[in-house]
């Protein structure tokens, strides 16, 4: 499964507004900007077909707060009688009126075209739209195969000049000879560039003089099929949006050597006579190849590279599958042919090299077993080692710093310097004087060469926008950062009329909602649950789906014959979310509804349950699950050591926040509420990211549960959130036998590490493995500790249970998934509106599903 993404621009000049006509999208990929600069990025689920006003200001805060108060300052910065006593004003910043811009040098545009490209219109357009401030625009063909373009150009586009070359490299070599400004900017056919991106590209060297070289940031338009996504997964040309000053000291390092780091021809510039010097483009290489050449020789000879995030280009993958090939093909030739060029260009760099091409093939017979594009990518590879041809290269020209560190001083009342005196340097520590204060000081390893006043700019903004805040708040960075996030969130207000759309009150009283039960041989509970679910006072269409994940037994079908309003799903594959999916499948309503089938609900449940639902980021709610009796030493134990399986009664919620507060262990989504009395938005269980109950996981299975933790962990990384409605309270009738609360806290910890390894293989997450190989083994030496000096009470048998779950976790969570190998996955869940549902059913239904 995969998700269909929507990129999209977000001005922060601009008032926020909500997002309509999404449909067909599952998420959203917001680029944060302000004035044209890239400022962050923030990714939101798509419902019902628009990203409201409210989910957007909220993302923006939580993602952006730092980089927009960044941003703030590093304006600021531009100009010395800027009073740091006086507070920061957002509002007054993002109001107000940019100054008049001219190009500070002159660009020449080369448009330098492999082929035949479909994408040529879209990107001639937007460099007619730049025309105005361009000096000259050159499109240059390499061995053209009719005369199309020449006519387009002659009869639409007279102003742009038009030439012809015998291959790519050898096109960019013409087009950097033709050429008569300062600076020459590259695109591609199927590039298209923003409004701004020769300006930006003309300060970017005009503000960094020693700079010969540029890349730019290069983000997707579109990625709505599987081939798109599958595309930007492997091969995205986006490089972030840091502003980076790439060069290199005496002795490379090896990463050093991997120019495919620093950008592409996409969308890259050089100072003419710079890339005159250097002799050009290699014509031996092919395009990938010359690229990562001409890279390397900039950064060997000494000079600098800047990647400036803010010079924009677009592209849009293709949506042919074959055109995965022929990238990997491209790749793996390019990258082969450039490593051999710099073995024969520079022989003393030779270790490197070697390192870097065991680093690459390591990397890619890693990725083979689960990208069958590497293996396309390996073979161009050995092609690209074995007829790869390159020209002689210059001699490397490194600065050789002698000493450390400098020692400077700036004080922001007087203009920025620019330092060229700093050649015998690694780096230079500069303190930083601010309203007759030293606030702090940065560091820039620049590595002997000129430190520009633009870099220096850069350097505090990131490093020193706190303190520079805090300055009139007695340098309480605290307060400093209360008042931003006050003043951020005063700014970024929604539009007057978003506001029925991001807040409904209510929920329609005629929305109708699926409720689902699994169960396996336990008619008496099933039978009270089912009684109470009848009574709840409602007045909202209530479906209810029984899962029957025993049906060879024969005890669940006379229960539900009693009550003949109740759909019954058979499903014989044992495993609580086999049952629960199946069942899921079967319902017809947008709101799903499970609890389990020794649950009694109160009357007023289900209405507090799904109150939450109204707004539209949240897709999970959970309730308070209380116990039916304690009446047994097992049941009263359950509640005195864990709380039985209520999380308090205080509400809160979890979003994408939460999840990433846990940054070196396991976010603890267990804490969050059970299934046992949950709520779900049914397009979740369609959503790529997300989908339905984890097989492996759950009731029994071997592992014995945590399928509806791992469910929130992928829900909140797909960046929905969770709310935990305590008011919302079922009853629960405990174990009542000690030996059955023994194999529950048994399981318990065997579901543990089974999540914990879930998160590992299936997402990646290495968070899981310090919480499963640290965390937890220290967590259980000190329960054991204190179980001996006698400060914890729990039983010496129940304490067993917990550490034997830990380690049989391992065998069962293999167990388990061995089990789904052979029985096989649950089927899709199909949102409702894409089925052809009949315009009537009968009252009762017995639905099978697989090994039923």
């Amino acid at each position: 499964m995969f998700s269909r993404i929507k990129p999209l621009d977000i001005e922060l000049s601009q008032p926020i507004a909500t997002i309509s006509n999404l449909d067909g999208y599952d998420t959203l990929q917001g680029l944060v900007k302000f004035r044209g600069t890239p400022i962050g990025s923030i990714q939101l689920p798509i419902a019902n077909g628009c990203c409201p006003a409210a989910m957007l200001a909220k993302a923006i805060l939580h993602q952006c707060s730092r980089s927009i108060a960044q941003q703030s300052v590093f304006d600021r910065l531009s100009d010395p009688k800027t009073n740091w006593n006086d507070s920061m004003s957002i509002m007054n910043w993002l109001q107000s009126k940019a100054a008049p811009r001219s190009m500070p040098l002159s660009v020449t545009v080369a448009l330098c075209l492999e082929a035949e490209n479909p994408a040529i219109a879209e990107c001639l357009t937007s460099l007619e739209a730049i025309a105005p401030v361009a000096d000259e625009i050159l499109i240059v063909e390499s061995a053209p195969t009719s005369e199309t373009l020449a006519q387009l150009l002659a009869s639409r586009y007279p102003h742009f000049r038009y030439l012809q070359a015998s291959s790519l490299n050898a096109a960019r070599n013409l087009a950097t000879s033709t050429a008569q400004s300062d600076i020459v900017a590259f695109t591609a056919a199927h590039s298209r560039v923003d409004a701004n991106w020769l300006h930006a590209i003309a300060t970017s060297f005009d503000r960094n003089p020693d700079a010969i070289a540029l890349t730019g940031l290069i983000v997707a338009d579109q990625l709505k099929t599987e081939t798109q996504i599958i595309f930007e997964q492997n091969y995205s040309f986006n490089r972030g949006l840091d502003r980076r000053w790439h060069h290199l000291g005496q002795t490379p390092h090896w990463t050093d050597l991997g120019t495919m780091q620093l950008g592409t021809g996409l969308n890259m510039a050089f100072r003419r006579t710079a890339l005159a010097h250097l002799g050009g483009f290699d014509e031996l290489l092919d395009a990938y190849g010359g690229e990562l050449d001409l890279f390397c020789r900039v950064l060997l000879s000494g000079q600098t590279l800047i990647y400036e995030p803010s010079a924009i280009a677009r592209y849009r993958p293709s949506l042919i599958p074959a055109a995965l090939h022929e990238q990997a093909k491209r790749n793996g030739f390019g990258f082969a042919a450039y490593l051999k060029a710099i073995w024969h260009k520079y022989p003393q760099y030779r270790r490197q090299i070697v390192i870097l091409g065991g680093w690459k093939l390591a990397r890619s017979l890693l990725a083979l077993r689960h990208n069958p594009l590497m293996a396309t990518e390996l073979q161009s590879g050995w092609q690209g080692l074995v007829s790869g041809r390159s020209r002689v290269g210059l001699p490397a020209k490194l600065p050789a710093p002698t000493r450390l560190i400098a020692v400077r001083e700036v004080n922001l009342s007087e203009p920025l310097p620019t330092w060229t005196d700093l050649s015998e340097y690694e780096a230079v520590r500069v303190f930083v004087i601010a309203a007759g204060w030293p606030i702090g000081s940065v560091d820039i390893q620049h590595r002997g060469q000129t430190v520009s006043a633009a870099r220096l700019q850069h350097a505090i903004a990131q490093n020193l926008t706190l303190p520079l805040l805090a300055i009139p708040h007695q340098h309480d960075q605290q307060a400093a950062w209360a008042a931003i996030e006050t003043q951020l969130q005063q700014a970024l207000v929604v539009e007057p009329a978003s506001k029925s759309t991001d807040t409904p009150h209510t929920l329609t009283p005629d929305l109708p909602v699926s409720i689902v039960i699994t169960t396996c041989d336990r008619p008496n509970d099933l039978h009270n649950c089912l009684t109470h679910l009848l009574a709840q006072q409602t007045q909202r269409p209530i479906e209810i789906v029984v899962a029957d994940n025993r049906p060879h037994s024969n005890l669940t079908p006379p229960v539900i014959a009693e009550f003949p309003t109740v759909k019954l799903v058979q499903e014989a594959r044992p495993g609580g979310s086999y049952g629960r999916n199946a069942a899921i499948a079967a319902t017809t309503s947008e709101i799903i509804v499970t609890i389990d089938d020794d649950i009694t609900v109160p009357p007023d449940w289900l209405e507090k349950l799904i109150a939450p639902m109204n707004r539209l980021e949240v897709a999970i709610v959970t309730g308070n699950v209380l116990p039916r009796e304690l009446e047994t030493p097992a049941q009263i134990l359950v509640e005195r050591l864990r709380n039985g399986l209520s999380q308090g009664f205080v509400p809160f919620e979890a979003d994408g926040r939460w999840l990433a507060a846990y940054a070196h262990t396991t976010p603890p989504t267990w804490e969050l509420g059970v299934s046992a009395n949950a709520a779900f938005r049914a397009s979740i269980f369609a959503h790529p990211q997300i989908g339905l109950m984890e097989e492996v996981l759950g009731p029994g299975t071997p592992t014995a549960g945590a399928e509806e933790s791992y469910l929130m962990y992928k829900t909140l990384n797909a960046g929905y959130t969770i709310v935990y409605q305590p008011q919302a309270y079922v009853w629960h009738r405990h174990r009542r036998e000690m030996s059955a609360l023994h194999r529950q806290i048994h399981g318990y910890m065997k579901s543990a590490t089974a999540y914990n390894l879930t998160l590992w293989l299936k997402d990646g997450d290495r968070r899981a493995l310090r919480h499963q190989f640290w965390e937890l083994p220290n967590y259980y030496a000190r329960r054991i500790y204190h179980r001996l000096r006698g400060w914890d009470k729990t039983p010496w048998l129940l304490l067993w249970q917990e550490v034997s779950g830990y380690f049989a976790g391992y065998w069962c969570y293999w167990q388990s998934w061995q089990r789904v190998q052979r029985q096989g996955r649950s089927d899709r869940y199909i949102p409702v509106s894409e089925r052809a549902i009949a315009s009537s059913h009968p009252q009762s239904e017995v639905v099978k599903a697989h090994g039923s």
